[in-house]
């Protein structure tokens, strides 16, 4: 039997045994509804009854959660809400209710241990609401709804029975004209009864449809509420920033993104409610509308905001399984944005799952928010592979005693995820013993993170490694890393790679020779709009060509412009003819300055880089600083700058400026 490798006992964040037995319940009635929904049980069960009863119960937990009454009394009213959910199912002994069965037991089970462990909690009236407050730079925690907002879907009642009247029973015909009136008579007899049937549905029909009073607000609250959570969709895919565009620009969008928020909060629960269906009913899968709802129930304070999201995300994950990894990509994206301060016990509760994907994302969360606790990390690097890849940099970050016994543990048990951050370690800690590795990594399958990382790694014999393999067999990641080891003598031969005909290749060598000389040449690109194929042109002459108007013809769009470092080599031929022995060949260089922590910092500040390449250049910061960076380049524009702000007034300039020596920390 599976056994989680994490702690099973209290957690770290020190949630009371009655809070986390809740929580348990919570997601045990999340799955049951989501199976609910599916349709599975439709034909053996009345879904509309157990459906409520489970949606009473989840209202009477997110009420103790809160502590919006007595948590006690609400758990116990939520325990009876269960029983009358599960009475129908216990009944029917069907095996397509198996796992419906088999869930509520064990959310059952979690309620009164929440009751027994609540019987001691000493209540106090809640605090009253607070005014609502837009956000600034950051998104702001909005106040609870009232009442709590729990899941809900649209549920058909059962078909009521079809009750028929018995039939006198026909005497056994003694001839043939005796058969020919018995078979008359049950054919006036089934007329009849088709007759009646269709004059009952035609009654059934007019009562059902009453006149329905539409309510004017709130068809302007759900109006406005799907505008602006198409708007919120929009941003959360702009957040990161397209080639060759400066990362800081993206603030503009980020301020747009949280006046979306806020304008939605201002509508209130019925809007969440609205944006619920509009996320679950949409025709096609789109990892946007997680990411976007995700955040936007991350905004709210309560335990049933935040519920709200991981049933989203589980009714997704049930209806498109094969964009599991999409999903969970945006669910994390999501948790990680958010000011909510439950986030941490969902991830705490998804490392205890069976799902290796779930335990991935819940460390990668922790991690990212900085609450991950050494506990944490140290039980992941027992797990799976790709759990113990993302908790061995995160835990050597920290410089425990035994850094270099868990680097070499990780070396020994192999799998691609694992070595390569065990690489990212030894980078972390400037281990002498990384380069020979490395070097010996150059033509394996994880060839273009090794050289990325040895390049940042770089002493003067990796760097002339990387030079010698990038002339013998030039890639996008080897001309990358020359840029990261800042190798004068690497110019140019990047200024030749200008000149393939490969694109890839062509961007990564110009962008290697902006960070190696600090030369900005770029250039404006001219992108034809896109193309949308529609229906092929009709016949010349025919009858439909004829009848055309040309004023229907569609509108030809307007190019795009982009800007990109120059990919012609003439300008930096004359640009290094001009500058090159300015150039000292034994520094190293990073903007045409020498290589120091300072220059990094203005960088990360500066330079305008995809998402991948400033993860390395953070990477490269936390390397040469020997300490822990709060930053990720997921985080909101603002926070990035106040730490990179911080970083500029409290690093200071080196003696040691463009030395091929690795960097030494205590």
């Amino acid at each position: 039997m599976w056994a989680p490798p994490f702690p099973d006992d209290e957690p770290s964040t020190g949630r009371p045994r009655w809070k986390r037995a809740a929580e348990d319940c919570v997601s045990e009635l999340i799955g049951a509804l989501v199976m609910l929904r599916s349709g599975e049980a439709d034909e053996v069960l009345d879904v509309a009854f157990v459906v409520e009863s489970l949606c009473e119960a989840m209202t009477r937990l997110f009420e103790a959660q809160r502590l919006d009454v007595e948590p006690t009394s609400s758990l116990r009213a939520a325990v009876v809400s269960l029983d009358q959910a599960l009475a129908p199912v216990r009944l029917l002994q069907e095996p397509a209710l198996q796992a419906l069965r088999t869930g509520l037991e064990a959310g059952r089970a979690a309620a009164l241990e929440a009751v027994d462990a609540s019987i001691s909690v000493v209540w106090s009236s809640p605090a009253s609401v607070e005014e609502l407050r837009a956000s600034t730079t950051s998104l702001r925690l909005h106040g609870r709804l009232t009442p709590p907002v729990v899941p809900h879907f649209a549920v058909l009642p059962p078909p009521p029975p079809d009750v028929t009247e018995t039939p006198e029973p026909f005497d056994p015909p003694a001839n043939v004209e005796e058969l020919k009136a018995a078979i008359e008579a049950l054919r006036q007899r089934a007329d009849a009864r088709a007759a009646k049937k269709q004059e009952a549905s035609k009654e059934e029909g007019e009562e059902a449809t009453p006149e329905v009073e539409l309510d004017p607000t709130r068809l302007f609250i759900e109006e406005q509420a799907r505008i602006c959570f198409e708007d919120l969709a929009m941003l959360c895919t702009q957040r990161a920033p397209q080639l060759g565009e400066a990362w800081r620009s993206v603030e503009v969008l980020e301020e747009r993104l949280r006046a979306c928020v806020d304008a939605i909060a201002a509508l209130g629960r019925p809007a969440l409610q609205c944006i619920q269906d509009q996320v679950l009913e949409a025709p096609a899968f789109d990892p946007a509308r997680i990411l976007a709802f995700t955040v936007l129930c991350g905004a709210f304070d309560g335990a049933d905001s935040l519920a709200l999201a991981e049933w989203a995300f589980e009714v997704l994950l049930r209806a498109y399984p094969e964009e599991e990894d999409a999903l969970h990509r945006s669910f994390a994206e999501g948790l990680g944005l958010v000011p909510h301060p439950d986030v941490g016990s969902l991830c705490e509760r998804w490392l205890r799952s069976e799902s290796l994907r779930r335990r991935a994302t819940a460390l990668e969360v922790l991690i990212w928010r900085r609450e991950a606790s050494e506990e944490q990390l140290r039980a992941a690097l027992v797990d799976e592979p790709e759990v113990a890849a993302l908790a061995l940099p995160a835990l050597v970050v920290r410089r425990p005693i035994d850094a270099r016994e868990l680097i070499d543990d990780a070396l020994r048990r192999g799998g691609s995820h694992l070595r390569v951050a065990a690489w990212r370690s030894m980078c972390l800690l400037g281990d002498p013993r990384l380069g020979p590795l490395l070097a010996t990594e150059l033509g394996s399958a994880e060839k273009d993170e090794a050289a990325r990382i040895l390049g940042i790694h770089a002493e003067r014999r990796d760097a002339e490694l990387l030079l010698a393999e990038a002339s013998a067999a030039p890639t996008p990641a080897l001309a990358e890393a020359l840029g990261f080891a800042g190798l004068t003598d690497a110019v140019p031969v990047l200024i030749g790679l200008l000149e393939r005909d490969d694109l890839e290749l062509q961007l990564a060598a110009a962008r290697a020779l902006i960070r190696i000389t600090g030369e900005e040449l770029w250039e404006e690109i001219r992108l034809s709009p896109d193309r949308v194929a529609g229906d092929p042109p009709p016949p010349p002459g025919s009858a439909l060509q004829t009848a055309q108007d040309p004023r229907d013809a569609a509108d030809p769009g307007s190019d795009d412009f982009i800007e990109l470092p120059t990919l012609r080599a003439p300008p930096w031929r004359e640009y290094w003819s001009a500058y090159g022995p300015n150039f000292d060949p034994n520094r190293r260089y990073r903007r045409g300055w020498p290589h120091e922590p300072t220059i990094l910092v203005e960088d990360l500040l500066h330079q305008r880089a995809p998402r991948e390449e400033r993860q390395l250049m953070i990477l490269e910061v936390i390397a040469r600083l020997g300490r822990d960076v709060r930053l990720d380049v997921r985080d909101w524009v603002h926070d990035q700058c106040a730490v990179l702000e911080q970083l500029r007034e409290t690093v200071g300039t080196s003696a040691g400026a463009g030395s091929w020596a690795l960097p030494r920390h205590r």
